[in-house]
Formats: C-alpha cells, sequence, structure tokens
C-alpha cells in the first residue's frame, strides 16, 4: 500500500548473491550542487559489480550497494576520484566532522573568478582601442576571462561524452555569444552574477549541511577513564570500558551508570525537554549532558554504533531516498530545459529565414538560452525533503525515507494501538481471584509462564507476585526457585503457553477459556461473579490455567498517557480521522476510546484483524498506523506511513516508516502538520524555480525592447537561492 515505488528502488539487490551484496557510504568532497549528479551516474552507472547508488547533494555523501565478489569499496573510490569528485570512504563515527577545506577551496576559486574576469575584459577593452583585430582580441577575452568555465565545460563533456545543459556550460555559450556580439560588459556583469551567485550558493548549502548535521556537534572529542582518569580519543572506547563524566560534559558514548546519580538533558538527541534523573543501572545516551554531579558509566556502545550515529546515519540514507515527485520534477526539469533553449533556436532561425534583425534575435537566443537551466527545478524537492527529515530528527522523530514524508502530508486516518501506545503500558494489578482447589505450587508454574513473556501484562503480574519488577527467568529462578519452563509460544492475540515440570499451563485473556478444538476450560460461579463486576468497570482480565482447571485471575488497569488526549485533540484539529485498534476486550477499548475522545475503536483484534480494519480505514485515503514497534510488525508494515514510537523499540522497528525517540504523542500532530508544511513548500518552490524564468522567457521573445543578459543571469541564480532558502525553512 503506497510502497512498490519505494521497493523498486532496492530491485538491484536482487541481480547477486546476498551474502555478497553490501553497502558502502563514500563521502564526496568536491561534490557542490547536483549539476555533478551526472558524474556520479556516469561513473557508477553500469559498472561490474555497482547495483545500485543514492546521491545525497546535501550530505555530500552516495551510498552504493555493491557485490563484493566483484569490486571493493577502494576500486569504487578510484572510479568516482577519476571524475574529480574527491571521494572518501566515509567513517561510521557520529562525529565525523567533514573538513571546510573542499568549502574554502570552492570560495577562492569562486572570488578569483571575478577578478580573473575584470582583468580580461579591462585588458580586451584598453588594447582593443588600439590594436587592430579585435576578432582576436575578443577570443582573448574569452580563452582568459572564461577559461575556468572552458575547462569545467570541457571535463565535463568528456566525462559524460555529451554537452550538459548545466549552468556552466550555458553561461559559458552566453558569454562567447555576448562577445560576439561585441557586448563586453554585458558579458562581464553576466559573468560577474554567476561568480557572486556560485558563492552565494555553496554558502547556502553549507548551512543546510551544518543544520542537518548537527548531531554530531554534540559530541566531545575525548573521553575520561573512570579508573586512571586518562584522556582518551574517542577510537579508544570499546564494550565494557569505563569513564567518567563531569558536570557541564556530554557523554561521549552510549552506556549505563554504575557510580553516582544525577540529571542528565537529552534534549539534543530525543527533544525531550526535561532533564532526566539517572540512577545506578539507567541508560544514558551519546550527547546527553550531565546537568548535575559526575556520573561514572560504563559503555555499551562505542560512538560508531551509538544512538546519535543511528540518527545521523538515518539521516543521510533518508535524504538520499528519492519520490515519485522527485523522478517527475527531474522530467520536467528536463523537457523544460528542451523547450526554453527549442525556442531559443526557433528564435533565432526565424529570424535568419524571414530576414529579420539578426543580431537581435541572437541576443534573445542567448537569454533564452541562460534562462533554460533547470538547476532551480531540479533542486526544489531534495532542498525541502532533507531539511524536512532533519528538521523532525531535532525533535525526537525520525522519518526514514522520503516517501513517508511525502505520505504523512496526505494521511487521513490515524490508527492507534492501545497497550504501551495510547496508555502508558504501566499495567498495575488492581485485584485478583485464586481457585479454593489451587496450591500454591500450580500458581508458581503460572507465574514461572508469565516469567518468560516480555508483555507488559505478564512483568506486572509478576511483579505482583515477587514484589518487584523484573524481567529476567534466570534471576526469578534463583530468588524464587520458580519450576523450569518448556515448549514455550505465544498464541497472537490470546496469550502464551507452555509446560512446566510437564503439566500443560496457559496465560491469557478470556478465549483461552474456550480454544477451538480443545474442552472449553470449567468457569466456578465464584469466578463469573469476579468477571462481570470487573468487566462493568472495564478492566482488563488475564486468567491462568493450570492442568485444564483456572487456578487464578487478575484484575489490571491501563491508564491513558497524560498527553493522549492533547494528541488525539490536535490531530482532529487537522481534520484527521482518529481510532484505536486493540487486541484487548473491546468494552475496554471503548473506556479508553471515551476517555481520550477518539473517533472510532475496535477491540477484540488479532493481528490479522489489525491489518484488515487498516485496509478498511484505506478506503477513504492513506493511513498512518502508531504502534510500539514491537507487537505491531504486521499493522505497521501494511498502513501506508507505520509509526513506531519508545525509544529502543522504536529503534529497533524495521517495518517502521517513522521511529519516535521519546514517548510523546504530541509528536504525532506535530510531525504530520510538519510534512504539510514542507508539501507547501515543495509547491512553492517549483513556483519560484519556473514563474520568474517562464515569465522572463516569453517577455524577452516578444517585447521590442532586448532583455540584458546580465538580467537573465540574474533571474535563474536568483531563482536558485531563493529555492535554496525557502527549502531550508523546513528545518524549523
Amino acid at each position: 500500500m503506497g510502497r512498490d515505488e519505494e521497493m523498486g528502488e532496492h530491485e538491484p539487490l536482487l541481480k547477486g548473491s546476498a551474502k555478497n551484496v553490501q553497502k558502502v557510504r563514500i563521502r564526496l568532497h568536491n561534490l557542490c550542487c547536483r549539476m555533478e549528479l551526472k558524474l556520479i551516474a556516469a561513473a557508477l552507472d553500469g559498472k561490474p559489480g555497482v547495483q545500485s547508488h543514492e546521491d545525497n547533494v546535501l550530505g555530500r555523501v552516495c551510498e552504493v550497494l555493491y557485490d563484493s565478489s566483484m569490486i571493493t569499496p577502494a576500486e569504487i573510490v578510484v572510479i568516482l576520484n577519476s571524475y574529480n569528485l574527491g571521494a572518501s570512504i566515509k567513517e561510521k563515527s557520529a562525529s565525523d566532522n567533514q573538513s571546510n577545506a573542499p568549502m574554502t577551496a570552492c570560495c577562492l576559486e569562486v572570488l578569483g573568478m571575478p577578478l580573473t574576469h575584470i582583468f580580461a575584459a579591462e585588458t580586451a577593452l584598453a588594447v582593443g582601442s588600439y590594436v587592430t583585430g579585435w576578432s582576436f582580441l575578443l577570443s582573448l577575452a574569452v580563452v582568459v576571462g572564461c577559461g575556468d568555465l572552458a575547462l569545467k565545460v570541457w571535463r565535463r563533456t568528456l566525462a559524460l561524452k555529451a554537452i550538459s545543459l548545466d549552468m556552466p556550460t550555458l553561461i559559458f555559450t552566453a558569454a562567447v555569444g555576448a562577445l560576439k556580439l561585441g557586448k563586453a560588459s554585458e558579458a562581464f556583469a553576466m559573468l560577474w552574477l554567476f561568480a557572486g551567485s556560485t558563492l552565494a550558493e555553496h554558502a547556502v548549502l553549507a548551512l543546510a549541511r551544518s543544520k542537518v548535521e548537527g548531531c554530531g556537534d554534540v559530541l566531545p572529542r575525548s573521553a575520561v577513564l573512570y579508573d586512571t582518569g586518562e584522556e582518551v580519543p574517542l577510537s579508544f572506547l570499546t564494550e565494557g570500558s569505563r569513564i567518567f563524566v563531569r558536570t557541564g560534559e556530554a557523554i561521549p558514548a552510549d552506556g549505563t551508570v554504575f557510580k553516582y546519580s544525577g540529571y542528565v538533558d537529552e534534549s539534543a538527541i530525543t527533544g525531550e525537554p526535561n532533564p532526566k534523573r539517572k540512577v545506578i543501572g539507567s541508560e544514558v545516551v551519546t550527547g546527553g549532558v550531565v546537568q548535575d554531579g559526575p556520573l561514572g558509566i560504563t559503555v555499551t556502545a562505542t560512538p560508531d554504533q551509538s544512538l546519535v550515529a543511528g540518527i545521523q546515519q538515518m539521516v543521510e540514507s533518508a535524504a538520499s531516498t528519492r519520490t515519485a515527485t522527485h523522478r517527475l520534477l527531474d522530467e520536467f526539469g528536463h523537457r523544460y530545459s528542451v523547450c526554453i533553449i527549442s525556442a531559443a533556436a526557433a528564435v533565432f532561425l526565424f529570424s535568419l529565414v524571414t530576414g529579420g534583425d539578426s543580431t537581435a534575435a541572437l541576443h534573445r537566443a542567448l537569454v533564452l538560452l541562460v534562462l533554460g537551466c533547470p538547476c532551480a527545478l531540479v533542486t526544489a524537492a531534495p532542498i525541502v525533503t532533507t531539511c524536512g527529515i532533519a528538521g523532525s530528527a531535532k525533535r525526537g522523530v525520525l522519518i526514514k525515507s522520503a516517501r513517508a514524508l511525502e505520505q504523512l502530508a496526505t494521511v487521513r486516518s490515524v490508527c492507534f494501538d492501545k497497550t504501551g501506545t495510547i496508555t502508558d503500558g504501566r499495567f498495575s494489578v488492581v485485584d485478583d481471584w485464586t481457585a479454593s482447589d489451587a496450591s500454591v505450587d500450580d500458581v508458581k508454574k503460572v507465574i514461572a509462564l508469565e516469567a518468560a513473556s516480555t508483555h507488559p501484562l505478564a512483568m506486572s503480574i509478576v511483579s505482583s507476585f515477587t514484589g518487584c519488577m523484573t524481567e529476567a527467568v534466570e534471576h526469578l529462578g534463583k530468588t524464587l526457585a520458580l519450576p523450569k519452563v518448556d515448549e514455550f509460544s505465544i498464541v497472537e492475540g490470546v496469550g502464551v503457553r507452555g509446560k512446566v515440570l510437564g503439566v500443560p499451563v496457559a496465560v491469557g485473556n478470556e478465549k483461552f477459556l474456550s480454544q477451538p478444538g480443545e474442552a472449553p476450560v470449567p468457569v466456578p460461579e465464584d469466578l463469573r461473579r469476579f468477571i462481570g463486576e470487573n468487566r462493568r468497570q472495564a478492566k482488563t482480565l488475564v486468567f491462568g490455567v493450570c492442568g485444564g482447571a483456572v487456578v487464578k485471575a487478575w484484575t489490571l488497569f491501563d491508564t491513558p498517557r497524560a498527553n493522549s488526549k492533547e494528541a488525539l485533540s490536535q490531530l482532529h484539529s487537522l481534520n484527521l480521522l482518529t481510532a484505536i485498534l486493540s487486541g484487548d476486550r473491546t468494552d475496554v477499548v471503548r473506556s479508553v476510546a471515551d476517555t481520550v475522545f477518539a473517533r472510532s475503536y475496535h477491540g477484540d483484534l488479532l493481528p490479522k484483524d489489525k491489518v484488515l480494519k487498516i485496509i478498511e480505514y484505506a478506503k477513504r485515503g492513506p493511513v498512518c498506523f502508531v504502534g510500539d514497534g514491537v507487537n505491531d510488525a504486521p499493522a505497521l508494515a501494511s498502513a501506508d506511513v507505520g509509526w513506531a514510537i519508545g525509544s529502543g523499540a522504536a529503534m529497533a522497528a524495521s517495518s517502521a516508516d517513522v521511529v519516535e525517540t521519546r514517548d510523546d504523542l504530541t509528536a504525532v500532530p506535530a510531525t504530520i502538520q510538519h510534512s504539510r508544511k514542507c508539501h507547501t513548500l515543495l509547491k512553492q518552490n517549483v513556483a519560484i524555480a519556473v514563474g520568474p524564468k517562464l515569465f522572463l522567457a516569453v517577455y524577452s521573445i516578444f517585447a521590442t525592447a532586448s532583455t540584458p543578459l546580465w538580467l537573465a543571469v540574474l533571474f535563474d541564480s536568483g531563482c536558485l537561492l531563493l529555492v535554496l532558502l525557502n527549502g531550508m525553512r523546513a528545518l524549523f
């Protein structure tokens, strides 16, 4: 549902052996704008062993899928460097800061370009007034003044084995034409504007790049070892290293606290504004800033495997993906250029055929030639997508692809899982029932089975029995001598079952009392009364069955999250339908839905039933499903946009399109609103890229007065800069 197109991007994986297909991330230091994408395509497309590549201009990164049995990353780098792209294998570390040398060199080149042009143009004009052979001097001015452009165009033409209709080519052609018409001053103004706009473009892209890569700025450059007090580089850290972090310092690696306690500000990573208290045993993430008191931390993940590194890599990968809109604009940009340049040729040829003023016709043709550059149009979508994904990441919401960002803007319905999503997932046992003939050993068998489950209900039941929250079966076994569980299995939408000391045991909802193909479990009269009383109060019921008889029953209550009602209210204000899909009893789901004002609700659903409900809602438009990222894989995969919420669970959800590193439901409406803003910015960018240039093109064809060439360059460059600046608004 809406993912066929994205799946198509990875079809090349099928061409080789799966075990040999690998991915390498290559930094392209000389990748300045989308014009260089043709060079990457020329370098890699069709090369043996290279299956596909995704290019991120803003991040200057190229992700290459390759067959390791046919080509190595080093060979790929050599191929890219043969096209002067400044390629090097990108390290995985989140602290990978790009050198400013390429940008500095580019600035010097661009700043030097106008000076060369001034010198050439002024020299040619001065000498031309005394020396004959004006054509020769004009040619000399072209060679000297446009030397850098000529060299760039020549190299690109040789690399592509074709003439590229990019800005340097068009400007170079227009400059030669202007000098041919004897308009050296216009050629000078045109080249100056082009040089200045190129510098401005690089500055804007550098600013956007720094914003996108802001996550890496939170990292320190070194760490202090706890045992020796020695300050070491981050590359020295390994799993198990013990480090010491002082007040006000950033945590250099993911880990757990083993000494001291204090508050940690993780807002730069997760977007959570309030500092969290960390005690011994608490998990901390890279980039969190210690607010009070030092912390002793045991490293659980090296910096290149940290949450920050994962976020940064996910943002870069997402920014490299393309949607149908991207491809449509690229195709339209090509057709736009062809149409404008064809119009330029037609204007000039028409003048020659009809005997008109060929000089004026050539001037009009040159103006149209400059306006035919598609750079602004093909940049319109990528700048919005990249900045939009980066802007969401800074708020703790990781959008995995450009398609997901685009789909969020068109969502009509938002469906939520109940437990752990709409509710906080912290069940508390409020009442229980024990069979009169049940022994302590029977109850222990049931508790042992529950201890083997990771469901929130199971953990609450075990907690009520042991007096402390724990998930480790081995730990329970040592302290409580619980028997071993064999043949453990999960029954979807019902519960868990297994054998304990050879006795069949099951724990789950009422469906276990009357399973198809099995003898119904007897329900005593006092248990019936217990069930009836708690049903009226819309509480969750769990039953423990041992040896074919109910020995224990519990009622649990799970309160809605504090911000659930606010989140759904904001979704309603966006004119979206909200629904709760749950495997819990319908009366329990109805009670929660009434509390948070959900427009619709459905209970007693198996995982496959949730998928069917999502398909039903999809009939009215795209659907976003929000779940915990662990138990909702089918629903997450079937929705147009799957949203996993809940820190670690969310990060691990491979079936989700969006993962959230903080438990805040209000991020759902905020991100949908953000995606709609990005959609609006994209439409604005298309209008900015095409409208002014098209207006000037039509004016230059039909106006009696000639349009200055420098004005065409100003329109073209100005449109590109406006597209970049407008696209950067998606960061905020």
